[in-house]
């Protein structure tokens, strides 16, 4: 009877987990390839979208997904204290550099929610569009991952606009 039950509950969870991925279409995938003879790492981002905006703040939200590649070029899964951090893209913002408020919570263990909050009179200081090189680093003993987010101030005739963009992993 406790096999069974936790049986179920393994069940739930993995359908859990099921739902939660199929809701973030479109999801852009890396698969695992072989590069040099060594199998890669393997993330998804989801389509990013704005979910609180005023005159001051602007707050993006989309999900990331984390795996690693074994060799049998299946991908396994695992979020060991991740961490992120943003940086200007543009060098004429440096040495001075906006950097918004990130927040990273663990939606379940393959998926981890990335809330990034900006203050719209500091990001657009210096022009109505700005991009942000984004690191994900999923665990601390392995090779980051580099996006490019692209802010698209509002105007009269269209609304805030955001492109979140995969970076080559040799930054």
């Amino acid at each position: 009877m406790r096999f069974l039950f936790l049986s179920l509950i393994t069940v739930y969870n993995l359908s859990f987990a099921q739902a939660h991925l199929s809701s973030l279409e479109p999801l852009n995938l890396v698969e695992c390839q072989k590069v040099s003879g060594d199998l890669k790492h393997v993330q998804w981002f989801s389509a990013p979208k704005i979910v609180d905006e005023d005159d001051e703040i602007i707050s993006i939200e989309f999900y990331a997904f984390y795996g690693a590649c074994n060799y049998e070029g299946k991908i396994y899964r695992k979020l060991n204290n991740p961490k992120m951090g943003t940086w200007a893209y543009d060098s004429l913002n440096w040495p001075w550099t906006y950097e918004p408020e990130i927040v990273l919570s663990q939606s379940s263990d393959i998926l981890q929610k990335v809330n990034l909050t900006f203050n719209k009179n500091q990001v657009f200081k210096l022009g109505p569009e700005v991009s942000y090189v984004i690191a994900y680093l999923p665990n601390s003993n392995e090779q980051k991952f580099y996006w490019l987010l692209t802010l698209t101030e509002a105007d009269q005739d269209t609304a805030s606009q955001i492109v979140l963009t995969q970076f080559n992993d040799s930054l």
